[in-house]
Formats: C-alpha cells, structure tokens, sequence
C-alpha cells in the first residue's frame, strides 16, 4: 500500500541560475509542480510547498531544467503532512459516540 500525504515542504538552496522542477504524482501522472530556483538569482534557505487537498500525492520527482541543476541546489528541514488514516478516524468517531449519546439523552430529559 503506498503512502499518500497531503504536502510535502522543504528549505532550499541553489546556486547561480540553477532551476529545478519538482513534481509530484498522484499514482503514475503528474498533479503538481512546482520550480525551485530561478534564472540570474539563486536561493539561501526558501521555503517551498507542495499540497494537494485531495490528499494524494504519492510521490515527489525532482526534475533538471537547466543543464547540471540536479547537482547544484540542496533541500532541508523537509515537512510532510500525512493523510488521517482511517482507522485514526474510527476510532475518533468511536471516542466521540459515547459524548454524543449523552447529548441526546440530556436533550430528551430537559423536554
């Protein structure tokens, strides 16, 4: 089973004109990408995020668009926001019934 987050964020640094595309997939195709990098500046410590609110992203590819960029950036402080499994979210439900319950039950006697 693969693991599916929401986002993926990270710090990073290029040097001089170094542009890098990071993508990420949703199963096999493209959702999201993003350039890290720019021509004529480079990067100390930027932030960038990646998120999709469906939740889906199940993979990150970085990707050269100037000739030699893959050598030349690096990443830090990586972020990323996993999707609730569901079983988390039955057992808050579960947690959560009981308060319910009562609610109701105070509700009927105060009529």
């Amino acid at each position: 089973m693969p693991f599916v987050v929401r986002s993926v964020g990270a710090y990073f640094g290029t040097e001089q004109d170094t542009v890098v595309r990071m993508v990420a997939f949703r199963g096999q195709s493209e959702s999201i990408a993003v350039d890290i990098g720019a021509a004529g500046e480079s990067w100390n410590n930027r932030y960038v995020e990646i998120s999709s609110p469906a939740g889906d992203i199940t993979s990150i590819s970085f990707l050269p668009t100037t000739p030699g960029s893959l050598g030349h950036f690096c990443m830090d402080d990586i972020t990323i926001e996993p999707v609730p499994e569901p079983c988390s979210l039955a057992a808050l439900a579960l947690g959560l019934a009981p308060v319910a319950g009562h609610v109701i039950r105070r509700r009927k006697r105060q009529r």
